[in-house]
């Protein structure tokens, strides 16, 4: 099922990536110039789509909830954009019952231009940049905090484990 899964949705890119090539070369050639990539047949963009928040890189990526699967689609336009090979692909997934889980998919794992089903079911697919990140010195300052609260800590248990043995040695003493 997992294989059969992963060829639906690897051709469903390789069929969306061919499509849009077609319409990009159509709409260069001056064929389609008065057409709009929502009349065209295979390559209908949903109202989800066209109302998807661009995130990333250049905000050449999108996320949105596919109408018919309800799962979350990813989608990149960003052919010639600087950074988007490093860029870490991902988008997060939020449910009545839970809160947004994020997925990430790793640096490189899409095309400049791709359209991917992820067949993972979402009430809201979000970008990304959503999320609050934090700024490496912020990180920096936060583990230097910790070893010193973890330093703290172990100090606090090597005096405990001195009481507790001086008892033990006392209490034995007195036997």
């Amino acid at each position: 099922a997992d294989e059969s899964n992963s060829f639906q949705a690897e051709s469903k890119t390789v069929a969306g990536a061919a499509t849009s090539n077609l319409l990009t070369l159509l709409r260069a050639s001056q064929v389609l110039p008065a057409m709009k990539a929502e009349e065209v047949g295979s390559a209908t963009v949903t109202k989800a789509e066209q109302d998807a928040q661009p995130y990333g890189p250049d905000a050449c990526v999108r996320t949105f909830k596919d109408d018919s699967s309800r799962t979350c689609v990813l989608k990149t336009s960003c052919h010639g954009v600087a950074g988007f090979a490093e860029y870490d692909m991902g988008f997060r997934c939020a449910t009545e019952s839970e809160p947004a889980t994020v997925h990430m998919f790793g640096a490189g794992s899409f095309a400049q231009e791709e359209t991917f089903d992820s067949q993972i079911a979402c009430e809201q697919c979000m970008p990304l940049d959503d999320v609050a990140r934090e700024a490496p010195a912020d990180l920096e300052t936060q583990v230097l905090a910790m070893r010193h609260e973890l330093a703290s800590v172990k100090s606090r248990v090597e005096q405990l484990q001195f009481k507790v043995s001086s008892s033990l040695r006392g209490s034995q003493e007195g036997n």
